[in-house]
């Protein structure tokens, strides 16, 4: 507490001291104005006030703000460092050195595999790289996430050179994609080796006895997304960028002689085999024609890709007669979802059989409508080798490089062109041959590399602007080109290059306001707007890189705007000239269409809550019908295939609908994925049924973070169990923290003493409470209250025991980070300012970092998660308490008199039946069963994509889950500190009565003991009323029966009890 003392007298100190000097200033230009002073003597008398500031001071100010944070990306990239190359580019031919040949075993964690079968068949030996245990470090003692290979390689000619390698995936279950860093000759050669991906092939599920792929199909009868298979087959790869913006090779510069290439593991599992020394690869130019005579069509349902290299490229179902197939009844399959088909490097392959050789027309009936006047560009390779067993046939040209797919609103037909926009016709010979189509960001690099560089520059800016001005107060003058002199050279620089990438990309579109660019043009005016009166800046220093409508902000907008890269895709056409290609159906057919649609819906119960079958268990999900279709379809094979229980799933209209049919009594046996406060409720009600009582209720129960169960446990029983969770972690970005040598904070104590290094360099940090303007939910408010040793509750329902010493020691911590510190108090997004990197640390949850991994690419490399700064304890023990709780499930109590029907002898079964709350918890049991919800969470993810990570809230199921490996392990460790509050009767007045008094004290500027003094006088008489309302006080207020408040270690001694 003394050195938590001393931090506050600190920063009371600087507070002092920057007020006075407002003061001086202030005191100084009203003197001065009072004398009657000519403007001419006022300007002096500002130059006087602030000569601690000028000249020279000035420009140490600002070379110390803008030298201090080097941004890797922007100045040690590939773009730059390949311009400094100065020896020539390897012309010759392919040089090949063997895995065995340059492994050097005694630098290497990475083992040489010899065995035939454990290298795939590779047919030589091969480098297998793994991921290490945890807490593995390198010399320096920095985390060490994968085994290193060192290969040493000797080369006879220094120069430019393409390297690549042979490799393939070591484990044929994991859908994560391997990535690697990679050094040469000790350092990182430019910054895009910080991060190398190595990804799979992924293929249909071929029916063995049709030998076509597998169409799966629900219960309705409508088809659904099928998981796909991976490919386990060698492929080469050079050295690429893995966010796209080059579709060729990044090339390095190796001396003569001996060379080092390190490659460390971050993720996945990979070998290595061959490594390749090339120079710069060129296809082979596709043989093209004026025509295509004939009359053959060949067509290829996009939706059925042959091979994708990223297996959450999935085909969705629109019903639509322009499209093939098309069903106005069922579901089926039909196009390529545009949603995950839109990331540069993204690729689909199509076979095709040629049956009669000759020239045809390339044609796809696409929809791109999410870039707004603005064409996707994709790289068209005929015959592209997928694997290294394949001939080397690979065939482009220019026009087929950074093909344009115009903006359309509705699917049209595009034959492919050459560069003067006549069909072109393309050489194949008989037999098969495919089509790879690959979005690229090759046109949209310089964009890219421009205003990534100006963003940096108006970042830079803003924080030279804040260190000198300090303030916006409107009494203080500021001439601030007397202390950047070249402010006005910047932004008329910034504006001519961005207006010149404006126009660059606006040459590509038809339309004279092109919608994607829009973004990008705002940031222009924005720029004008400030170039107008430079010396206002000081005063709008927050429109250079903070506000929502800043440049910076407009420029983050444009960026996410520009790679938006998504395409629809219905059929790939190979047509000669005796042909045309199916057009649109007629409005008489799609009135039709609409009309056999409607009377459809009329017919369709699917996952419907009024289609249920009394004898099969009804269970309500509130999730979208794409997570029932996965569970669905593992009950039908895997569940009821066990137990002979049949399972009715239906999608949840919303809680209140749970809430009606439970007063109706018509509830559902299992209501799934609810909110984790809900259960209580029902509870509290006698309608949800206590879990603890059936079979096996320990072992189940033993799978969880005991702190996920506290809101959901009461009178010594637990009446949910928790299916999904939302950690809480520390986000920081490692390149703006490394350069500042500051260390990431183990505890809020470290935080306080962070903040003035942050401030002094403009940035900040940020906390949850001021994610909302609206009311700050527990997770907001109680983890520093828990973290200081404090309570909501004592042992017993009654008063609230907010005012002990410990509680208010917590609840001043969280509000002194405001009020004292002056971290902000309202941050819309938290996400976009950490992108812009001017709040590069602070405490977020789940989704903060499901959109980083997947909406944040031009940060990919330069970010990482931490433990939550805690509080040390008397034994120097840093308590981490956070909430965690998420969605839950819980049996309830119906009128449903009818049994289960279930397999003969299946459990407590008798004559084929069970009681239907003992085949909810057999349901329940099976569904957060370890090896279920891994299944699940790998199949959704693999079906559907990374950003649809399954946080499951079974620890040993989360800790097998394909999330990436360090993130994991931080986030186990802080899944062990949850600490959610109980929920008793009149909690709810507690939660809103904590926001408010936190908003009195941060917002207000309230006195911290009135306020929460006031607030426990609500909370106590909301407690009584709900007390005596529920039967646990009479009217008097005398104790009828305890309500035992629940906490974590009641909740372990529950449990400890059960047989």
């Amino acid at each position: 507490m003394k050195r938590r003392g001393l931090t506050r007298v600190v920063a009371l100190a600087t507070v002092v001291t920057m007020m006075s000097a407002e003061l001086s200033a202030y005191a100084t230009e009203n003197v001065d104005t009072a004398a009657g002073t000519s403007t001419e003597a006022t300007a002096e008398s500002d130059e006087a006030v602030t000569t601690d500031l000028s000249d020279g001071d000035a420009k140490a100010v600002t070379d110390e703000t803008t030298g201090t944070v080097e941004n890797e990306r922007l100045e040690h990239n590939y773009e730059i460092v390949s311009k400094s190359y100065k020896n020539p580019v390897y012309t010759g031919e392919s040089i090949v050195y063997s895995a065995e040949d340059v492994f050097d075993a005694e630098s290497s964690s990475a083992l040489l595999v010899t065995d035939k079968k454990e290298t795939h068949d590779y047919g030589a030996s091969a480098v297998e790289l793994g991921l290490n245990d945890e807490g593995a470090v390198d010399e320096s003692g920095n985390a060490l996430p994968g085994k290193v290979a060192k290969l040493k390689l000797n080369v006879e000619k220094a120069g430019v050179y393409a390297v690549a390698f042979d490799y393939i995936t070591n484990d044929e279950d994991s859908i994560l994609v391997p990535e690697l860093s990679l050094s040469l000759n000790g350092e990182v050669p430019f910054y895009e080796c910080n991060r190398l991906i190595y990804e799979n092939y992924w293929a249909p599920a071929i029916d063995e006895d049709t030998g076509k792929a597998v169409k799966e199909t629900d219960r309705y009868g409508n088809q659904i997304v099928a998981s796909p298979e991976k490919v386990m087959k060698w492929q080469k790869k050079y050295i690429m960028d893995a966010s796209y913006r080059y579709s060729t090779p990044l090339m390095l510069e190796l001396k003569q002689g001996e060379n080092e290439i390190g490659l460390t593991l971050t993720e996945g599992s990979l070998m290595i085999g061959n490594v390749y020394l090339e120079a710069e690869p060129e296809l082979n130019e596709v043989k093209t024609g004026t025509s295509a005579e004939g009359s053959n069509i060949i067509t290829a349902q996009a939706a059925e890709p042959d091979y994708k290299n990223d297996s959450a490229i999935r085909a969705t179902c629109e019903y639509d007669p322009d499209l093939d197939p098309y069903d106005a009844k069922t579901k089926v399959l039909n196009i390529i979802d545009s949603a995950s088909f839109s990331g540069a490097g993204q690729s689909l392959t199509y076979k095709f059989n040629v049956e009669k050789e000759g020239y045809y027309y390339l044609a796809y009936h696409y929809r791109q409508a999410d870039k707004t006047d603005m064409p996707v560009f994709a790289n068209i390779v005929i015959d592209q080798q997928l694997f290294i067993t394949d001939d080397d046939n690979a065939a482009t040209n220019d026009a087929l490089t950074s093909y344009a797919f115009d903006y359309t609103k509705s699917f049209q037909n595009e034959t492919i062109t050459d560069k003067d926009g006549k069909k072109m016709a393309i050489y194949f010979s008989a037999g098969e041959h495919t089509i790879t189509t690959t979005i690229s960001n090759d046109v949209l690099r310089q964009t890219l590399q421009v205003v990534d560089q100006i963003s940096s520059e108006v970042s830079d800016l803003s924080l030279e602007v804040s260190k000198v001005s300090s303030t916006t107060d409107k009494y203080r003058s500021i001439k601030i080109t007397d202390y950047v002199p070249d402010i006005n050279d910047r932004l008329d620089r910034w504006m001519k290059e961005l207006t010149e990438e404006y126009d660059r990309l606006a040459a590509y579109s038809p339309e004279e306001n092109v919608g994607a660019l829009s973004s990008l043009n705002l940031a222009i005016e924005k720029l004008k707007s400030l170039a107008e009166e430079p010396n206002k800046i000081p005063y709008r220093v927050k429109e250079l890189s903070t506000s929502s409508s800043s440049v910076n902000q407009y420029i983050a907008n444009f960026i996410t705007d520009i790679t938006k890269n998504a395409i629809s895709l219905d059929r790939v056409y190979l047509y000669q000239d005796d042909t045309e290609l199916p057009g649109k159906a007629s409005i008489f057919t799609k009135i039709w269409g609409s009309i056999l649609r409607f009377l459809a819906s009329f017919d369709s119960q699917a996952y419907s809550v009024d289609n249920s079958d009394d004898t099969h268990l009804q269970v309500w999900i509130n999730r979208p019908r794409q997570y029932l279709e996965i569970i669905q379809r593992m009950i039908d094979n895997e569940f009821t295939a066990k137990t002979g229980i049949k399972v009715d799933l239906s999608i949840m209209p919303d809680a209140q609908k749970l809430i009606l049919s439970n007063a109706a009594g018509n509830a559902p046996d299992v209501a799934q994925a609810v909110d984790y406060a809900l259960p209580i409720e029902f509870a509290m009600r006698d309608a949800a049924v206590d879990l603890t009582q059936f079979d096996g209720a320990k072992e189940v129960l033993e799978q969880f973070s005991p702190g996920l169960f506290v809101p959901s446990t009461m009178n010594g029983g637990i009446y949910s169990l928790p299916e999904t969770f939302y950690f809480w972690v520390l986000f920081y970005r490692t390149d703006i923290l490394n350069k500042l040598d500051i260390e990431v904070p183990e505890t809020i104590e470290e935080v306080e003493e962070l903040l003035p290094e942050l401030k002094n360099r403009g940035l900040d940090f940020f906390y949850p409470t001021a994610g909302t303007t609206g009311t700050r939910t527990f997770a907001m408010t109680t983890p520093l209250i828990y973290q200081n040793g404090g309570a909501l509750y004592d042992k017993t329902a009654g008063d609230t025991t907010l005012d002990s010493e410990a509680s208010i020691n917590g609840f001043t911590t969280l509000t002194e980070l405001f009020t004292i510190y002056d971290i902000p108090q309202e941050i819309t997004s938290f996400y976009q300012h950490f992108r812009n990197g001017d709040i590069p640390i602070g405490v977020s949850d789940y989704f903060m970092y499901s959109t980083l991994i997947t909406a944040a690419p031009d940060i990919e490399n330069s970010w990482q998660i931490s433990l939550v700064p805690g509080v040390k304890d008397e034994d120097g023990n840093i308590q981490r308490q956070t909430a965690g709780a998420a969605q839950s499930s819980m049996v309830l109590k119906n009128s449903r008199k009818a049994k289960v029907a279930c397999t003969e002898g299946y459990g407590n079964s008798q004559n084929g039946e069970m009681d239907r709350q003992e085949a909810a918890w057999e349901y329940l049991k099976w569904w957060m069963d370890t090896d279920t919800q891994v299944e699940f969470g790998t199949t959704l993810q693999t079906t559907y994509g990374e950003s649809y990570i399954w946080n499951s809230a079974n620890t040993e199921a989360f800790s097998k889950l394909p999330w990436k490996s360090r993130d994991k392990q931080i986030i186990l460790e802080q899944m062990d500190n949850i600490q959610e509050t109980p929920r008793i009767p009149g909690t709810y007045m507690l939660e809103r009565e904590l926001s408010n008094a936190y908003v009195a004290v941060v917002t207000n500027g309230g006195i911290l003991r009135t306020e929460l003094d006031s607030a426990i006088k609500r909370i106590d008489r909301e407690t009584e009323r709900k007390l005596k309302e529920f039967g646990y006080l009479d009217s008097e207020g005398n104790v009828i029966k305890e309500y035992t408040v629940p906490d974590v270690d009641y909740v372990k001694d529950i449990i400890s009890k059960l047989d």
